[in-house]
């Protein structure tokens, strides 16, 4: 029967699926981290700027707010970008070629 079921189920290749996702599943929890930690800076950043400023409390929130939500857009926006633009390709896309 346990025979059957692996036959039917075909784990080698559910594991072989599983181990190729595997290192595009490290690589967004270790961006998804890095980029908590930037916002947690550019907000921390940005708090301590505007209190320094004398700006009031409720501007400041929402400056803060905004200075997040464009750091976490950017960070959306990262996978969208084209592979060539990342790497040493990016002299193809020159204006001095």
């Amino acid at each position: 029967m346990f025979a059957q079921f692996t036959q039917k189920l075909d784990v080698s290749a559910a594991m072989t699926k599983l181990v190729t996702y595997l290192p595009n599943l490290i690589a967004a929890v270790i961006l998804a981290f890095i980029f908590w930690v930037i916002l947690k800076l550019t907000k921390r950043i940005f708090s301590s700027a505007m209190l320094r400023a004398n700006v009031p409390e409720e501007a400041s929130d929402i400056v803060v707010r905004f200075a997040g939500y464009v750091v976490i857009i950017i960070a959306i926006s990262i996978p969208s970008v084209p592979k060539p633009m990342l790497g040493s390709r990016i002299h193809q896309y020159s204006l001095l070629n």
